[in-house]
């Protein structure tokens, strides 16, 4: 009995202790350049961090938001240990300032089909001139009824912004496809 106090005393201390000393630092600048899971960030005294990103722990304000290029935000992070050595684990990722490579998509948007797939479609944004791609699901409703989206064809696209499921990035889910004449 008194091994088993002992035990939880323990476990409680060095939980404790490991919270004591696992504290998050702040940073602040513009994102220079990015890489699957990571991004390097410059800041004001002309320092370039590179952290990196987990699925599980990382959060993002807003939500519906990934960093980009020329973003301005602030971050909060920690160091911790890989096999590689140790690392700049972001926690809390807030975009204080969209750059260029950063937009939202007004709903519905006008596009010209580039190809069409059976998990999607390419397009070419019509105000933009930007390539983009919208995912199919099953209940994606084509109107007129039947109708297969060529190359050159315009179309009026509803869609829902989602968090990608095996990447850190955002995919955009058709829900409806308008043929435009």
């Amino acid at each position: 009995m008194r091994t088993g106090k002992n035990w939880i005393c323990g476990m409680i201390v060095c939980f404790a202790l490991g919270i004591v000393g696992a504290h998050a630092e702040e940073a602040k600048g513009i994102v220079s350049e990015m890489g699957f899971g990571k991004f390097r960030l410059k800041e004001s005294d002309n320092v370039a961090r590179l952290f990196h990103l987990k699925k599980k722990t990382t959060s993002f304000e807003p939500a519906d938001w990934r960093p980009a290029e020329g973003d301005k935000i602030s971050l909060t992070f920690m160091e911790t240990v890989s096999r590689s050595g140790t690392i700049l684990q972001a926690q809390q990722v807030k975009l204080k300032k969209a750059g260029p490579n950063t937009f939202d998509l007004e709903n519905p948007v006008d596009v010209e089909i580039i190809e069409t797939g059976r998990s999607g479609f390419i397009v070419k944004l019509i105000r933009r001139n930007k390539q983009w791609r919208f995912d199919r699901h099953r209940r994606t409703e084509m109107v007129p009824a039947g109708w297969i989206p060529c190359t050159g064809e315009k179309a009026r696209i509803h869609f829902q912004k989602k968090v990608a499921a095996f990447t850190f990035g955002i995919g955009y889910q058709a829900d409806k496809v308008e043929r435009i004449d």
